[in-house]
C-alpha cells in the first residue's frame, strides 16, 4: 500500500554556536538573584543576560558527547539558568569549568555554573520530527485534526488564517504540506492525511499555496506552510471536546507560560513553556534509528513540558495560553518523550502575511516584529529601526544599549565610553499594545587615528547577509578589506562596496587598510 512507502522522520537536538569558543567570556554576566513565583511567566527581556551567556558557551557546552543541546530555562529553585540537553544522566562537578568540558577525564561532567549562571541537565534522549495517525471530518473541518500532502503519512492542522483579501488557508508544516520542499505549489492537501485513510482527490480539502523552504546547509526559522481553504472545506475552531476557538491576538513566548494545543494524535493536552532561545537540528533523512544523513538546523524555538503534550502527528498544531483567552503563542513541529519544539507563532505569521482567523469580526492583532540594523564609527553605534506591525503599526521604541543606557527613539545614536561588546535591545510596542523585542550584539572600538573612517551596516535579503562598507580618509589606488583580522578581499578605493556573506551567522569585524595591508582604518562591526 502507498502508506508503507512513507517515510516517518526523525528529529535529533543539536545546539550549536557561531561564534569561536575561545572568545573572553563577558564577567559582567552575574546571577539573577530572585526565585520564578508559581505561575508567573519570565519574558525574554528578563533572563537576555542568561540568553547571551548560552550563545556565548554553546560551542564549548556542545564538545560533552552527551549534550544534544540547550536552552534557557529556569533551574528547580526557579532561577535562571542554561538547561542542557543530554541523552542520558550526566554529572555536574565543581571542579568542571568551561574550558574543560568534554576534556580529561571526564568528558562527559557538565559544570554546576558558568560565570555565576547555574548549569542544570535535563534526559531527553532523542528528538523526532512528528507525522503519524485520525477519522474524517465531515467539511467544514476542525482545526487540530489529521492532515497533510498526498506523499506523506500524516500532521494537523494547526488554524486557519486568513490574508488582507480575505482568502483563508490551512496553517501546518512543511513537511505536513510541502513533503520537505519536494511538493509543487497548487498540490493538494487532504483531511485526514494518507496514513489515516485519506485519499487523492477524493479528500482534498485546499491546495498547498506557499511554503517556507527548508535549507539544509543554513539557520531556519520554521518548518512552515500554508494550504488555500475555503470556509466550507475548513472552520476554526477545535473538535468540540477541546479549548475551541483560538484568540485574536498573538503572545510572545516566556519561560513558565502554561500552554495547551490539540493535535491528531494527542488530542488536548496542556503543558508549560520551559526554555527559550532554543536550536535544533532536525534530521529530514536516516540511516536507522539513530544515524541523521541529513539535518536541517532552526533556531530561535521554544521547548514545552511534559513529554506526554504532544506525541507523533501532532506536527503542525497551534499551541495556545492556558486560559480563556486562547492566545496562540507557537506552531509544534518536532518533539521527543521529554519536550515539544514549537516555532513562536509571530514569526510564522509574519512570514506568510496573514492572521489567525476565528470568525470574532474584529481585528486579529499580530504583534510586531523587532528588528534593527546598525553602524558603528569608533565608539559611536547608530541604529536604525527596520521593525514590522502587518495588522497596525508601531507607535513605541525602548532600547537598552547594554552599558546601563537607554532611548525611546526610533533611530537613536549613542556613543560609549570605552571599546567592547555590548547587547543592544530593542522592545516595540505597536497600536493595540502588543510588544515584540530584539537583540544583537553590537561591537565599538577606538579609532585608530590613521586618517581612514570606516562604517559598516549589515542587512538580511532572504536569508542572505549582506554587508554595505562606506569609508574614507584612503589615499591608494586599492584598498584591502580585512574582516576579522584576515585579508577578504582587495577592491578599487571609491568609497563603499558591498559583501555577500551568504548565510553564515555571527559577529563580523571589519577593516579597510591601504594597499600595504597595516595601515588601516577603525574597527567596525556587523552582527547576525
Amino acid at each position: 500500500m502507498k502508506k508503507l512507502l512513507l517515510r516517518v522522520f526523525a528529529v535529533l537536538l543539536l545546539v550549536t554556536l557561531f561564534q569561536t569558543c575561545n572568545e573572553p567570556y563577558d564577567s559582567s554576566v552575574g546571577p539573577l538573584q530572585w526565585e520564578q513565583p508559581p505561575g508567573l511567566a519570565i519574558a525574554v527581556e528578563k533572563v537576555q543576560s542568561v540568553v547571551n551567556l548560552q550563545d556565548k558557551i554553546s560551542n564549548a557546552l556542545f564538545r560533552n558527547p552527551e549534550v544534544v543541546g540547550m536552552g534557557t530555562g529556569l533551574n528547580d529553585d526557579g532561577v535562571p539558568a542554561i538547561v542542557i540537553y543530554t541523552r542520558s544522566k550526566v554529572e555536574h562537578r565543581p571542579d568542571i569549568s568551561i574550558e574543560n568540558v568534554g576534556r580529561g577525564a571526564r568528558p562527559t561532567a557538565l559544570p554546576v555554573s558558568v560565570e555565576n549562571v547555574p548549569v542544570v541537565s535535563k534526559v531527553t534522549g532523542m528528538f523526532k520530527a512528528y507525522a503519524e495517525p485520525t477519522s474524517w471530518f465531515p467539511r467544514p473541518v476542525p482545526i487540530g485534526v489529521s492532515t497533510g500532502h498526498p506523499d506523506i503519512t500524516a500532521g494537523t492542522i494547526g488554524c486557519r488564517v486568513k490574508d488582507a483579501e480575505g482568502n483563508v488557508f490551512a496553517l501546518s508544516n512543511n513537511h505536513v504540506y510541502a513533503n520537505r520542499n519536494e511538493a509543487s505549489i497548487g498540490d493538494n492537501v487532504l483531511q485526514p492525511g494518507p496514513y489515516d485513510g485519506g485519499s487523492d482527490p477524493a479528500d482534498a480539502i485546499g491546495t498547498l499555496y506557499d511554503f517556507e523552504p527548508i535549507s539544509f546547509s543554513e539557520n531556519n526559522l520554521m518548518d512552515a506552510a500554508i494550504a488555500l481553504c475555503s470556509t466550507g472545506t475548513l472552520g476554526t475552531s477545535t473538535p468540540a471536546d477541546a479549548y475551541g476557538t483560538p484568540g485574536s491576538t498573538t503572545v510572545s513566548a516566556a519561560i513558565g507560560l502554561d500552554v495547551q494545543k490539540y493535535g491528531r494524535t494527542t488530542g488536548w493536552t496542556h503543558g508549560t513553556i520551559s526554555e527559550i532561545n532554543v536550536t535544533v537540528d532536525v534530521c529530514y533523512q536516516s540511516r536507522g534509528p539513530f544515524k541523521c544523513v541529513q539535518a536541517a538546523r532552526f533556531v530561535d524555538q521554544i521547548t514545552i513540558t511534559p513529554g506526554d503534550f504532544s506525541d507523533g502527528g501532532d506536527s503542525g498544531s497551534l499551541i495556545v495560553t492556558d486560559n480563556s483567552s486562547n492566545s496562540p503563542v507557537g506552531l509544534l513541529f518536532a518533539g521527543s518523550s521529554t519536550h515539544t519544539i514549537a516555532t513562536p507563532i509571530g514569526v510564522v505569521l509574519n512570514r506568510f502575511g496573514v492572521t489567525i482567523d476565528n470568525e470574532s469580526g474584529g481585528t486579529v492583532n499580530t504583534p510586531p516584529s523587532a528588528g534593527f540594523t546598525y553602524t558603528t564609527s569608533g565608539l559611536t553605534a547608530t541604529f536604525t529601526d527596520t521593525s514590522t506591525d502587518p495588522g497596525g503599526s508601531v507607535v513605541e521604541w525602548n532600547w537598552n544599549f547594554g552599558d546601563g543606557n537607554t532611548s525611546t527613539e526610533q533611530n537613536p545614536g549613542h556613543t560609549y565610553n570605552a571599546g567592547g561588546t555590548f547587547s543592544v535591545l530593542l522592545e516595540v510596542t505597536d497600536n493595540e499594545g502588543a510588544t515584540g523585542s530584539s537583540s544583537q550584539n553590537v561591537t565599538v572600538s577606538e579609532n585608530t587615528g590613521t586618517g581612514i573612517t570606516l562604517t559598516a551596516a549589515g542587512e538580511k535579503i532572504r536569508g542572505v547577509r549582506y554587508v554595505n562598507l562606506s569609508w574614507e580618509g584612503a589615499i591608494g589606488d586599492n584598498v584591502v578589506i580585512k574582516m576579522n583580522g584576515s585579508v577578504y578581499d582587495t577592491v578599487s578605493n571609491d568609497g563603499s562596496e558591498t559583501l555577500n556573506l551568504g548565510r553564515i551567522s555571527g559577529t563580523f569585524v571589519f577593516e579597510v587598510c591601504e594597499s600595504d595591508g597595516v595601515t588601516c582604518s577603525n574597527e567596525a562591526a556587523v552582527t547576525f
